[in-house]
């Protein structure tokens, strides 16, 4: 019996029924690897891009109720483009690279490219034998472990001493060629594969019985590469099966099923590493504890610089008195060994050899992150445990280290109670050197950042995290760690971001500390009752009875013509509201409110929207035609309006997308003082009742999209910029936006 998209996906989805899955994915296929191709014009990034669709699918909270082919097909193209636009920036940051190399010749890879299989063909064969695996064959480091019998840790070590040989032979040949762009090169170049004629062909003679002088391990691991080239996308259904057989709603494995497919992993193989990893010698002594060993461990490596003296504090302070002294900051034991670090970056700072000077605080001042709770939006580490990042251990060795997944990630430490905050120190991985990329620092008074939140340090220079544009700079980690200077702010919650780094794409903790003192409780004065004409209003429908007060009138909402037609939205969330078919009650606000947002600029988290422009979300044009629409891409995207200057705002109204019903995930609505929303940060509505977004537990309501627009009240809070944050919808991941109306007035200057 043939069943619908829509009860396998419901099968899938209740019942984690396996085949139902693998039938979709049979089905849609073709559509979904065809997308990727055409778009990233790649075999093997169109397998990948359309795994990742399927992955999608299978992990998506909400399977979507239109046509299934389509969905796909939408998904299949922004990922694709998403995997473009990544591919030219890696381009763009390679370039700058190289342009400032010392003797870098810019020798394009068709001219060297035979120097470099000499240089492959010289190397040791152990060294050989792995370069080519995992280059030319693409096996993952745990793979070529687990065929040879040896540690990932050796694979990986034996991978780096062949790219650092590559290396050593172009030296001799008078060609300068960076680690990061040689081993770019490699993946990029050296697994061009046979054609797909050539592979039917050695498959068969391997099947025939070809002597073992003739093939070997190497025409077995080709066999192999041709039937995964065969059947790339059911493979993957199948494990992406696997994967969601474990997940529950209490977490705890399920017992396997019929329907359970056995496979190894679906874990993407970090990039491969570059010079670094050639100083990793294998030690058994530094593998991953059992306990600890979920998943393969991080790629370590080992350089690091001789750093003459023991310097243990930090050259700011934020005061200056008698009361001050030197925090006691204690220092791991460096690791003393590797390779200097071939990276380049206008803003990498210079680095110091010198100790680091002490960092004067006010007496009493301690360490109030040891043993505190540490949550993550990585709750399950690919390494180690969150605990560690406060249990005090701060050595180089692999037992201390705590690894969260690839892109950006916070941990977060509670300290127990507001505290005056005077400095933090973090340890990322000290066993080698290391630059970690967008590392931001940020300390508020709630759990979920909404409150009083500060920025304590920002080196992201180009806003790739989403939290602003930073001014601080990339630097060398060290077993000193960094301090940064928090200036006695006050706060109890300490979060700190990262997006991978110059060896891998995860994100590594080894120990936080933050020093400060518990702020002394004082007891507030009772407030004092305000007149009720200068009180916010109080709700968002009607709040405030126009004959109750002269000093309030309704806001005039222009609205858009309604569009009545198509299919009633088939979603049942249990925290969509009510559908109410009735016209919604004015919204009073003191006297003289007004749309701010009109025209005003815009700005995003994707600056390069799939369709239409940024601009539309303050044009005044609300109608349900596309030509109004602005498409973000997929995932937690956002949009943001400056109205010019700080304001008191009574009422904000958004019109996502009106032609159809649907639902938007996660949408949150926050206010602050500055454009990277570090100061006086509000939220104004949050509807992310699991915090797939990562800003806290919301408590209002998904609602079904309609010609009204969704109008929240912000009661009179007062701030200069306007972020949206939105999470996919009902129909698929994307974002949209046709109108963003801001109503409120200049705040007076005090």
């Amino acid at each position: 019996m043939a069943y619908n998209d829509w009860t396998l996906l419901e099968r899938w989805t209740r019942e984690r029924d396996a085949e139902a899955f693998a039938e979709v994915a049979r089905r849609y296929a073709g559509v979904v690897y065809g997308a990727c191709r055409r778009v990233l014009g790649d075999a093997a990034e169109a397998e990948d891009a359309a795994q990742e669709c399927f992955l999608t699918l299978a992990q998506t909270r909400k399977p979507p109720r239109t046509n299934l082919g389509a969905w796909l097909h939408r998904v299949a193209a922004n990922k694709a483009r998403d995997r473009v636009k990544a591919a030219s920036r890696r381009r763009d940051r390679e370039r700058r690279y190289m342009d400032h190399q010392p003797g870098a010749t810019g020798i394009a890879w068709p001219e060297i490219e035979s120097l470099v299989d000499d240089a492959i063909a010289a190397l040791p064969e152990d060294t050989r034998d792995a370069l080519v695996a995992h280059f030319m064959l693409g096996e993952s480091h745990a793979a070529i472990a687990e065929r040879l019998g040896v540690s990932r840790q050796t694979v990986t070590y034996r991978v780096g001493k062949g790219v650092e040989g590559i290396r050593e032979a172009l030296r001799t040949k008078g060609i300068q060629v960076g680690a990061t762009a040689l081993t770019a090169s490699l993946t990029a170049h050296m697994a061009e594969a046979a054609p797909a004629q050539l592979i039917a062909v050695v498959g068969k003679m391997a099947v025939s019985g070809v002597p073992a002088a003739a093939g070997g391990a190497l025409t077995s691991a080709i066999v192999s590469k041709a039937v995964l080239l065969g059947v790339p996308l059911l493979a993957v259904v199948l494990g992406i099966v696997a994967f969601n057989q474990l997940d529950s709603s209490t977490g705890a494995e399920d017992p396997p099923t019929a329907n359970t497919a056995t496979v190894t992993s679906i874990v993407a193989e970090p990039a491969p590493i570059g010079a670094e990893a050639a100083q990793v010698k294998p030690d058994a002594s530094r593998e991953p504890r059992a306990e600890n060993a979920r998943r393969d461990g991080p790629i370590l490596s080992g350089a690091g610089r001789d750093v003459s003296g023991a310097g243990r504090f930090e050259v700011r302070s934020s005061e200056s008195g008698a009361g001050l002294e030197p925090i006691d900051i204690q220092l791991p034991e460096p690791y003393f060994g590797g390779t200097p670090l071939d990276y380049f970056s206008e803003n990498l700072e210079e680095r110091s050899y010198k100790p680091r000077p002490p960092f004067m605080a006010p007496k009493g001042v301690t360490n109030l992150a040891k043993g505190k709770t540490v949550t993550s939006s990585d709750p399950d580490p690919n390494h180690g445990e969150l605990a560690f990042l406060t249990d005090g251990k701060k050595g180089y060795q692999q037992d201390y280290l705590v690894e969260l997944a690839s892109g950006v990630q916070w941990a977060q430490i509670d300290l127990g109670q507001i505290s005056e905050i005077y400095a933090t120190v973090v340890w990322h991985f000290h066993a080698a050197d290391r630059v970690y990329f967008d590392v931001v620092v940020r300390v508020a008074d709630d759990a979920e950042f909404t409150k009083n939140v500060q920025t304590v340090f920002n080196n992201d220079h180009d806003n790739s995290s989403g939290l602003g544009v930073g001014k601080d700079k990339e630097y060398i980690e060290t077993y000193e760690g960094r301090l940064m200077d928090a200036k006695g702010i006050k706060g109890r919650y300490v979060r700190l971001y990262s997006n991978g780094n110059t060896t891998d794409e995860t994100n590594h903790y080894v120990e936080v500390e933050v020093y400060g003192k518990p702020v002394t409780a004082t007891v507030a004065e009772p407030a004092q009752e305000q007149p009720a004409a200068s009180q916010p209003p109080e709700q968002g429908a009607a709040p405030n009875d126009p004959g109750a007060n002269a000093d309030l009138e309704p806001i005039a909402i222009e609205l858009p013509p309604p569009n009545f037609g198509g299919t009633p939205l088939d979603y049942h969330g249990e925290n969509l509201e009510e559908r109410s078919y009735k016209l919604r009650p004015p919204f009073m606000a003191p006297k003289g409110a007004i749309n701010l947002a009109k025209g005003k600029a815009v700005t995003s988290s994707d600056p390069d929207p799939n369709y239409g422009k940024l601009a539309f979300l303050t044009d005044g044009e609300k109608g349900y035609q596309q030509d109004y629409l602005v498409e973000l891409t997929y995932g937690v995207q956002w949009a943001q309006i400056d109205l010019g200057q700080v304001s008191e705002i009574y009422a904000i109204v958004v019109w996502h997308f009106h032609a159809a019903d649907r639902v938007y995930f996660d949408f949150v609505v926050r206010v602050a003082d500055d454009a990277e929303f570090t100061k006086n940060v509000q939220n104004v509505y949050n509807n992310d009742h699991d915090n797939s977004s990562g800003f806290g537990v919301g408590k209002d309501k998904e609602y079904i999209e309609n010609y009204e627009g969704r109008l929240m009240d912000a009661k009179g809070i007062k701030g200069r910029y306007i972020r949206l944050y939105s999470n996919g919808n009902t129909t698929d991941e994307t974002n949209h936006y046709v109108e963003v109306e801001v109503y409120g007035k200049p705040a007076a200057m005090e």
